[in-house]
């Protein structure tokens, strides 16, 4: 397990919320950045993910994490339908 920083900011660059979580691999890490954007309000913002070095592993503005956690929902749908 990796450690993994999330930070939600605004589109000025002011940070709305950090959070710190533990995860096996970075599928999984995605799956929490499109989980975030679709329960945040984060209009015009961002997510930044980092590793426990600091090293930013992710930069992803809210409105294409929200289309890929649609995409996300979309295929699993279609999976368990058929």
């Amino acid at each position: 397990m990796e450690h993994y920083s999330f930070k939600l900011q605004k589109n000025d660059g002011a940070v709305l919320s950090v959070r710190s979580a533990e995860f096996s691999n970075i599928t999984a890490v995605w799956s929490e950045v499109a989980d975030l954007a679709e329960r945040e309000d984060l209009t015009g913002g961002r997510i930044v993910v980092t590793n426990q070095l600091g090293e930013v592993l992710i930069l992803v503005g809210a409105a294409t994490a929200r289309s890929y956690s649609k995409t996300k929902k979309q295929s699993s749908f279609a999976r368990d339908a058929a």
